[in-house]
């Protein structure tokens, strides 16, 4: 959202103000581990999603460790601009003052971390270990 006024005080000089201000924000708010079937997953309204599934040969699967976190970032701004116009010459003066809050959680794991390696689990065909 922004908002501006312009004033002109005479031919020669004028003023601009400016105040600003935006909000983000993330939820995570779906059951994805429900709708998928992996049952025992903690859920809350803002502790959606998978937990991260590592696979020893392929890879992951599922949303990192430190997410979802909750962010919120409000940002709000003020800028003031007076331009001074004499013969051929512009000047222009100004500032802008900018307040940022940026809160954030990020619970660790709060879905679950589950590891699977090849020591007891194997595709015979790929050659990974080896058989006594």
């Amino acid at each position: 959202m922004a908002l501006s006024e312009t004033h002109i005080f005479n031919p020669r000089l004028g003023n601009e103000a400016r105040f600003g201000y935006n909000r983000v924000q993330q939820n995570f708010d779906h059951n994805v581990a429900a709708q998928l079937g992996i049952r025992g997953v903690p859920f809350g309204p803002l502790n959606g999603g998978l937990p991260l599934l590592d696979f020893s040969d392929v890879g992951s699967l599922g949303i990192p460790l430190t997410l979802p976190s909750i962010q919120v970032q409000n940002t709000y701004s003020f800028s003031d601009n007076l331009t001074l116009t004499r013969g051929k010459h512009s000047l222009r003066f100004g500032a802008e003052v900018r307040r940022e809050e940026f809160t954030i959680l990020q619970p660790v794991a709060s879905r679950g971390h589950l590891s699977f390696g090849n020591t007891f689990t194997d595709n015979p065909g790929s050659g990974g270990l080896e058989k006594p």
